[in-house]
């Protein structure tokens, strides 16, 4: 069935929406979800989920609450069986635009995981400006780790970790302290590196019945070079591998060098797959 476009409304998600999202998802023709922490159904009543419709009937849905607030990552986009793939994506990224501008966000960053959405962020004004890299390990000998300058991680390291976090990373790819608690929630592992009482790195760390992945892993600029990366993904190779779990995925970006250095250096090697990062930068 298709849908005439002149009929179509568009309106910002409520609470009350979250049993029609919820439907909706489950019978979506195509959906994108971002790769965070978070569940689409949280999204539903943050601004901005827009939702196109006809009558009171879901046509496509699309979520990019801006977090930070400088990016706007799209982390939901659905649309029904027989709307139009293209233009739904289109006259919904055409009302999100302002919607993100007035909140100060100065760019709308999506990550292409599956290949439909990347004509569509081309047709809507994106470009490609990074690719995420992905390695896996799957076991091997391994260094000692210094253990006194690693503790776990608590609930109270959050400020301080997402500061080390905002210093680590330049934009897209800051996390905000909301993102960080809901890794911390859904870690197997999650650990900070001290020095004389300071947190100047992190890992996050997940498990699932594939293996573990390694979320997450920040140093203090002004103490990369010294190992301290290398010593926290070893300490999680160790810690996770006495789990069971005795291979590890972990991705970074095409243009972070250092960082494919030190997971190569560790025996992680290339799986092949790539995700490219699309953005439509915004003046505001």
């Amino acid at each position: 069935m298709m849908f005439p476009r002149s009929e179509w409304t568009i309106r910002q998600a409520t609470p009350a929406d979250r049993d029609d999202a919820a439907r909706f998802l489950a019978s979506a023709h195509r959906r994108h979800l971002h790769l965070d922490w978070s569940q689409p159904l949280e999204l539903v009543g943050s601004a901005p989920f827009l939702i196109a419709q006809r009558g009171r009937q879901w046509l496509a849905c699309l979520a990019c609450p801006p977090d930070p607030v400088d990016v706007a990552w799209l982390r939901l986009f659905a649309v029904a069986p027989g709307a139009p793939l293209t233009p739904s994506f289109r006259k919904l990224i055409q009302a999100v635009v302002p919607e993100v501008a007035r909140m100060g966000t100065s760019r709308i960053s999506a990550l292409a995981t599956r290949t439909w959405l990347r004509p569509l962020l081309e047709d809507a004004g994106f470009a490609p400006t990074n690719e995420m890299i992905f390695f896996e390990w799957d076991g091997g000998p391994l260094d000692p780790v210094r253990q006194s300058t690693i503790r776990d991680m608590l609930p109270e390291d959050l400020p301080e970790v997402q500061a080390v976090d905002e210093r680590a990373f330049q934009p897209p790819w800051q996390h905000s302290q909301k993102a960080l608690e809901q890794a911390l929630e859904a870690a197997a592992l999650a650990s900070v590196y001290e020095l004389e009482g300071q947190i100047v790195g992190y890992q996050i760390s997940t498990a699932s019945a594939l293996g573990a992945h390694l979320a997450r892993l920040a140093v203090e600029p002004r103490y990369q070079g010294r190992g301290i990366g290398r010593e926290l993904v070893l300490h999680a190779l160790t810690a996770l591998g006495r789990l069971g779990l005795g291979r590890m995925t972990v991705n970074t970006q095409a243009d972070n060098l250092p960082s494919q250095r030190l997971y190569q250096s560790l025996g992680f090697r290339e799986t092949g797959m790539r995700i490219r990062l699309y953005e439509r930068f915004l003046h505001v």
